[in-house]
């Protein structure tokens, strides 16, 4: 058994944006659920979740990122696998989708 729990970010979203972010969390849980119904791993479904959010410009990360104050996108991202405890993370990176 297996459960997939997944959040769109943390801002106030307005009326008219409701629906659009409601679309982009399910279409994402859809990409992870797929994962793991077909035996994949865990960070498998987390990184297709995240792939679909990262594309939808509806949410702050990849596509749709927020910009610094220079105009840039400076992106962090982190994922762990919890068996062994791996890490991978990435800070403040510019210039990749």
């Amino acid at each position: 058994m297996w459960s997939l729990i997944l959040h769109g970010g943390a801002k106030e979203i307005d009326p008219q944006e409701e629906e659009a972010h409601r679309n982009g969390c399910i279409e994402a849980l859809e990409a992870g659920r797929a994962v793991l119904a077909g035996g994949g791993t865990a960070v498998d479904a987390v990184e297709a979740a995240g792939r679909v959010l990262e594309a939808d410009p509806t949410f702050n990360a990849g596509y749709g990122s927020a910009l610094n104050s220079d105009g840039e996108v400076e992106m962090c991202a982190g994922l762990m696998e919890g068996r062994d405890f791996n890490v991978g993370a990435v800070a403040v990176i510019k210039g990749v989708r």
